[in-house]
């Protein structure tokens, strides 16, 4: 029962988390068609896809655990 539960909550986590890193990549794709400078598009993607790498590999090992070690 408390692998279900654990289930039921890594999985929707792990689909947002999927779904926030595609729309952050997105959107700073779009940012960085606005802008003029090369170097402020450098370092745009950094700032944007840190924090959706962290929530996907999060979310991915907590399924991962969820399943192999319960």
């Amino acid at each position: 029962m408390g692998v279900f539960l654990l289930l039921l909550v890594s999985v929707p986590l792990c689909v947002y988390s999927a779904r926030h890193a595609v729309r952050a990549f997105r959107e700073v794709r779009e940012k960085n068609r606005k802008e003029p400078v090369a170097w402020k598009r450098v370092l745009n993607w950094p700032a944007g896809m840190i924090w959706s790498a962290y929530l996907v590999v999060f979310s991915f090992g907590l399924v991962l655990n969820n399943l192999v070690f319960d």
